[in-house]
């Protein structure tokens, strides 16, 4: 905070270099409350006279019979801390701690444009640095309700828009469906079919992404709601790959797993926790190569964590790139062109629902050879074996992980 120190300053009337002792005594007198004053010559200011050093050097044996008529000069601290009146308060703060800590006890000068102000002292320092503090916690207070009310208005516009996009969305879904599938008879010309199927991926596309910005304004604003439960990642691995099994067929694109079977439960957000994964396969069929490998690993750490990471044989990212991609509405690129068709909010929703579980996420690329994405979830979310039970799951994944072996390999 810089040109407010004025409102510290105690305007006094400095006193004259030569103005007796005696008569400098008679001030501090008549006015109990002064702590120190200003010797200024022209103007400038040349010392400090502070109460108590003064009053002790009268007070001694001949004190007064020795100073009552010299100049004030020969009492005066000729060093005293001066400050500017364009000053910031830290920087007041710093100089008084570095350069003068006496000047709290014995006062300061301020200036403005070198001419004298008035004095300081450590009452008035005080008093300001509240109200600075005061001042402050106010516009504080101020921007946290301007963001609170930015944050209802957000919300309340994308639940409007949600309702007024979703309706004719569904309807667009629905009638694109019946037209792909010639539900209501042979059409004539196959181009339309082709048309419809356009208009159908579309809708989806677009549906997809609007409920991303919902979902990322609800995380912004503090209100993702974790619905908890005992998971067997056997299961929740296996139908996220399902959804990318499709897409990675068509760029014959390996697609493997390694989830050890005694591996115990975790307690999580079944959705949430798939959805993470489901952007992270998806984001690394996107920029894998035709032929390349997609590998999802689970274990846990040394410390009792669990760790599950997603890693491909893609274009990779450069650590410029990678902060970037955790930005929302923000793409990477790199020097294979990326298939951006998103809104950039695939990685960030991904780390924003992992640290609503109390977890991290963490990238590892290399530019050509890759990218690993890792999901750690604290220790306290991985159930022990007396509180695991049967994994109900264990058959669903099996059949899962077999279904998908043989896709693969055909």
């Amino acid at each position: 905070m810089t040109g407010h120190l004025k409102s510290l300053v105690l305007p006094l009337s400095p006193i004259a270099p030569m103005l007796q002792c005696v008569d400098v005594y008679h001030r501090f007198i008549d006015d109990p409350d002064i702590l120190s004053f200003a010797v200024v010559k022209a103007g400038r200011p040349i010392g400090i006279v502070n109460r108590h050093e003064f009053l002790v050097a009268l007070s001694h044996l001949f004190g007064r019979s020795l100073y009552d008529r010299k100049p004030i000069t020969s009492l005066m601290d000729d060093a005293p801390l001066i400050v500017d009146v364009n000053e910031a308060l830290s920087d007041l703060n710093n100089r008084i701690v570095t350069e003068k800590p006496s000047a709290l006890l014995k006062g300061f000068i301020v200036t403005e444009e070198g001419e004298y102000l008035g004095v300081g002292t450590a009452l008035s320092l005080l008093q300001f640095t509240i109200e600075h503090m005061q001042a402050r916690a106010t516009e504080l207070q101020q921007a946290r309700h301007a963001a609170e009310e930015a944050y209802r208005t957000k919300s309340h516009f994308l639940a409007n828009m949600s309702h007024e996009l979703r309706t004719p969305l569904n309807a667009i879904l629905g009638f694109s469906e019946i037209i792909k599938d010639e539900a209501l008879g042979k059409l004539p010309n196959g181009r339309y079919r082709e048309y419809a199927q356009d208009i159908n991926e579309s809708g989806r596309h677009l549906l997809q992404l609007i409920n991303d910005v919902l979902d990322m304004a609800k995380i912004e604003a503090g209100k993702v709601k974790l619905s908890e439960a005992a998971l067997n990642l056997y299961d929740v691995v296996g139908h996220s790959t399902r959804f990318v099994l499709t897409d990675a067929e068509k760029k014959n694109i390996a697609l493997r797993t390694d989830v050890p079977e005694d591996l115990p439960q975790i307690t999580a957000d079944e959705l949430k926790l798939k959805q993470v994964l489901v952007n992270l396969l998806a984001n690394a069929v996107k920029f894998t190569p035709a032929g390349g490998a997609i590998s999802v690993r689970a274990a846990l750490t040394p410390i009792g964590d669990l760790e599950l990471s997603v890693a491909d044989t893609g274009i990779g990212m450069t650590p410029d790139e990678i902060t970037l991609a955790l930005e929302p509405f923000e793409q990477a690129r790199g020097g294979f062109e990326r298939a951006g068709d998103g809104t950039g909010l695939g990685l960030p929703l991904a780390q924003a629902l992992v640290e609503a579980h109390g977890g991290s996420l963490s990238i590892e690329s290399t530019v050509g050879a890759g990218t690993r994405v890792v999901v750690t979830l604290p220790e306290y979310r991985v159930l022990r074996d007396a509180d695991s039970g049967d994994w109900e799951g264990e058959t669903v994944w099996n059949t899962v992980a077999e279904m998908v072996h043989k896709r693969i390999q055909s």
